[in-house]
């Protein structure tokens, strides 16, 4: 083998493990409810439960992943909490978020364990457990998920192909590649999967040459509809974006989102949107070029909650135009 060939198979390989960058486990104490209200598409009690400390609230890449070096924070004693915290609730959840401001899944597989006991424990109770993750999920903990049948759904969120735009906005996650084997395993195991494409940068995940191959790789794994948002930027992490993308690029991305409205994410952090404008033309171009290659986009509620209010259904014929395709893709998901 080429000695080039061969330094591009180690880089992959390195790339696919779980979280390369995570160095330890900590145990912290958790102070404050185990169950938090959570906000979603308009299901009644619905919570949300975290196992780990997160370090920034609400901005997905970049949370306690991009802090190179840093250990996992896991919370001690969750499942045994959430046992006796089940006992005690008159009304149960009819669903949990698992670690909705962090991945359950990053770090060692005994962090990784919790996540699969939480959801066990769930599960006998006959309460549905909503997962996200970036990160590759060990085999025997995949088989365990794959046992609690429709009582887990897993959502993998991808933003292209590239391992080099992988490293700079979702440090420490699995490859574009592992995640797309993670769910053809996933799928093929019984367990309820789905793809989404968030949270997108503008201007960075969303050129037509990054998001064609990713849409038809899509549809080469069976997959013909995701969720797409774009990123809502919470308020104060203008330092942290100008050092993840330098200077410019990171000034150029603040001045996007300076007239954007202000919402409160479900974890209850406030950020900017983009313009409602920006928003509407972005998902009208992605779902366009979606369509031609046979996905459906919807778009994500969470990221976009200024559109709820004035959807209205569309008859059933088929659109016409980029404003007919992105109304009707405003089909509200989880």
């Amino acid at each position: 083998m080429p000695r080039t060939a061969r330094r591009e198979t180690a880089e992959l390989l390195r790339w696919d493990l779980p979280n390369p960058q995570t160095k330890a486990l900590c145990m912290v104490r958790r102070t404050g409810a185990l169950l938090t209200p959570w906000q979603n598409n308009g299901l009644e009690r619905t919570f949300g439960l975290d196992l780990q400390e997160h370090r920034s609230a609400g901005l997905l890449w970049l949370d306690a992943r991009s802090d190179a070096g840093h250990a996992v924070e896991l919370f001690a004693a969750t499942p045994a909490r959430l046992e006796m915290e089940l006992e005690r609730i008159p009304l149960p959840p009819r669903a949990v978020f698992l670690s909705p401001t962090s991945d359950p899944f990053q770090g060692p597989e005994e962090a990784q364990s919790d996540a699969v006991l939480c959801a066990e424990i769930l599960a006998r109770r006959g309460i549905t457990t909503w997962i996200r993750t970036r990160c590759r999920i060990a085999c025997r903990l995949r088989d365990r998920l794959a046992a609690l049948g429709d009582r887990v759904r897993i959502t993998v969120p991808m933003t292209g192909l590239s391992i080099d735009l992988a490293r700079r906005f979702e440090p420490g996650t699995a490859s574009p590649r592992a995640r797309l084997r993670q769910v053809d395993r996933l799928r093929a195991a019984g367990v309820p999967t789905l793809v989404s494409l968030d949270p997108m940068v503008m201007g960075w995940h969303d050129r037509q040459e990054r998001l064609v191959p990713l849409l038809r790789t899509l549809t080469n794994h069976g997959i013909n509809q995701v969720t797409a948002g774009y990123l809502a930027l919470p308020e104060g992490s203008q330092g942290r974006v100008i050092k993840l993308l330098g200077t410019e690029d990171g000034a150029r991305m603040m001045a996007e989102y300076r007239f954007g409205p202000i919402t409160q994410l479900p974890s209850g952090t406030t950020a900017r949107m983009l313009p409602r404008l920006a928003r509407q033309r972005a998902y009208a171009r992605l779902t366009g070029l979606a369509a031609g290659e046979g996905v459906a986009i919807h778009v994500c509620r969470w990221s976009n909650p200024d559109f709820i209010e004035r959807v209205e259904a569309l008859p059933s014929e088929k659109p016409r135009s980029l404003r007919d395709r992105w109304q009707a893709s405003l089909t509200p998901t989880i």
